[in-house]
């Protein structure tokens, strides 16, 4: 019996879609890897160190990207592929894994506090309130049954994805804001380019997830509003629109934590005209023995 009813789910997801599901599944299967993989040995390496940063960081990549993307995907998927959606199987399944994201983006929100406001007030205001946006938009979204249906029309389904577009936008600005400084820097020969080069990295992974949260509800709007070919092939895009944003997530945070020789080759050919212009000024500037 579980083989014939692997093969309709097999076949609905082609038809929905097309071969692109399957190349789409590979990227997603190398999205997932990293955020474990890298979530794990962070969380391994702060059990050592007993930092802080480390663990939140960790925490993050394997609750909000890792786990809790798998089951929140899982839950959209059922949803999609089903003439009749089971709710009783969608519902849990949105419910923890939309749990489970606030709970890693939480973690993150408190790095972000610690690493970038660690003495200031804003940085507690800015954490807390995201992290209480979020709370209370999967309390509204959870009342109103919206676990059981997964869609994102209603105002409690705003609120919940706004909240985390919000706590995902700053943990994006703030490494992007200390990367400007740190180019400056690196001009002066204060920086290193390669630690310089991670907060970009860093901003630009969580600018990739802030886009993730929004292609749910473009997607179901657009489908909404659509008929003809352009609405058949909706579904497509908005699994390849993942697929890019995933992997440029994963190689992003990839190379932020694990840099690959290719790629520190890479920052080093960026950097050497910034950095043979500081070394010229520092020449200049240099009294005459």
């Amino acid at each position: 019996m579980s083989i014939p009813l692997f093969s309709m789910a097999s076949d609905r997801f082609l038809e929905a879609y097309g071969s692109m599901g399957i190349l789409s599944g590979l990227v997603q299967v190398v999205y997932l890897g990293t955020a474990f993989w890298l979530g794990t040995r962070l969380v391994l390496r702060a059990r050592r160190s007993r930092e802080l940063p480390e663990l939140l960081l960790g925490l993050h990549l394997l609750l909000a990207l890792g786990l809790g993307y798998v089951l929140v995907s899982a839950g959209v998927v059922v949803a999609e592929l089903s003439d009749d959606p089971p709710r009783h199987v969608i519902a849990p399944l949105l419910a923890l894994g939309y749990a489970i994201t606030i709970a890693g983006l939480t973690a993150t929100l408190l790095f972000t506090r610690q690493v970038f406001h660690p003495d200031g007030r804003l940085g507690w205001a800015l954490a807390l309130g995201a992290a209480a946006a979020m709370g209370s938009g999967w309390l509204a979204y959870g009342a109103s049954g919206g676990f059981s249906q997964g869609t994102f029309e209603s105002l409690e389904a705003r609120l919940l994805m706004g909240s985390m577009v919000l706590a995902n936008g700053w943990v994006a600005v703030e490494p992007l804001r200390y990367y400007r400084r740190m180019r400056r820097r690196v001009r002066l020969g204060l920086a290193e380019p390669i630690v310089t080069d991670r907060f970009l990295l860093w901003g630009l992974g969580s600018l990739a997830r802030v886009l993730m949260v929004l292609l749910g509800p473009i997607s179901e709007h657009a489908l909404r509003n659509s008929t003809g070919d352009w609405h058949a092939a909706i579904p497509g895009v908005t699994l390849a629109a993942a697929s890019i944003l995933g992997l440029g997530t994963s190689l992003c945070f990839w190379n932020t934590f694990e840099p690959s020789a290719p790629y520190r080759r890479w920052v080093a050919a960026r950097y050497a005209p910034l950095l043979a212009s500081a070394a010229a000024a520092k020449s200049k500037s240099s009294p005459i023995s």
